[in-house]
């Protein structure tokens, strides 16, 4: 039984069953699924609309792939060395090949588990996917093996958005505290535009101050068009567990990350895309549409 499939421009591994089809990227292990809803597939992921494009090689291979969920390690990118190395943008993991290690497929569940060496010293990370029969759930495990030492890392999950504003709902819990950007997100001199006031402590995410005057509710997404925006929560204040949203102009991105030193200023740039995230603890209701 094949389990390669190309779909979107990339090749991917692919397990399936009556409830959902699940495909991970080869290159950069990125992760979306198909779910099957009333009879029809329902596909929640958001997949970028150069896909067919020609690869841009003076970007990381991160953004030609950009879809999905992907895992970061590190998460961010870092212009400068950090003790002697730089990093694309979000990690090897998020950039990389995966290699199969295995598939299983039982009466009741399917497995497939990927493989990564990581550079140097760091180890390496295995990458297990797994669906159940008649759940429409993902359950994904990454294993760091033989690294030693302080990294940042975090899951960077995208799903589209419909473009009608407040038409879809961010269920979370309530944070303790969060945060617009130190400065604005985008330069106008550069063509972006940036609605939320910087600087900002804001605890409450229904009331985010912008430059107009007015406050937004971000819980109701996209809140706007034509601006890119971050706000972070900070949900669990003894893991130090930020939430950083990445509010674009037809999109939503949640960053999950246990250690954030720094705002990751920009995810990618001038990039259009509609996005949110489906992740536990966390719902996004979306509208079926046709």
């Amino acid at each position: 039984m094949g389990i390669i499939k190309t779909y979107y421009g990339q090749p991917c591994y692919n397990i399936f069953n009556d409830t959902i089809s699940v495909l991970i990227s080869i290159q950069g292990g990125h992760v979306t699924a198909s779910y099957k809803i009333n009879d029809k597939y329902f596909d929640p992921f958001f997949y970028p609309p150069w896909w067919d494009e020609a690869i841009n090689k003076n970007l990381d291979s991160m953004l030609n792939i950009l879809r999905g969920s992907f895992f970061c390690f590190p998460f961010g990118i870092n212009a400068e060395p950090y003790e002697g190395d730089t990093y694309p943008a979000h990690g090897q993991t998020s950039n990389g090949n995966w290699d199969l290690v295995s598939y299983l497929e039982e009466e009741n569940r399917k497995e497939i588990s990927l493989k990564m060496d990581l550079k140097k010293e760091y180890g390496e990370v295995i990458k297990s996917i797994k669906i159940t029969e008649k759940e429409p759930v993902i359950y994904e495990n990454n294993t760091l093996i033989g690294y030693n030492g302080k990294i940042p890392i975090g899951y960077n999950p995208t799903i589209k958005l419909p473009g009608l504003i407040g038409s879809s709902y961010l269920d979370i819990s309530k944070p303790i505290t969060g945060f617009t950007t130190p400065t604005p997100a985008e330069d106008p001199q550069k063509g972006g535009y940036s609605m939320l006031r910087h600087n900002k402590e804001v605890p409450d995410m229904k009331k985010i101050p912008t430059i107009y005057g007015t406050n937004i509710d971000i819980f109701k997404c996209p809140f706007c068009k034509g601006f890119e925006d971050i706000y972070s929560s900070l949900m669990i204040k003894k893991k130090i567990l930020y939430i950083p949203l990445y509010l674009s102009r037809k999109m939503v991105t949640f960053i999950f990350s246990l250690k954030i030193r720094k705002f990751f200023r920009r995810l990618c740039s001038g990039c259009q895309m509609v996005a949110a995230i489906i992740h536990p603890g966390m719902v996004v209701y979306l509208p079926l549409l046709d």
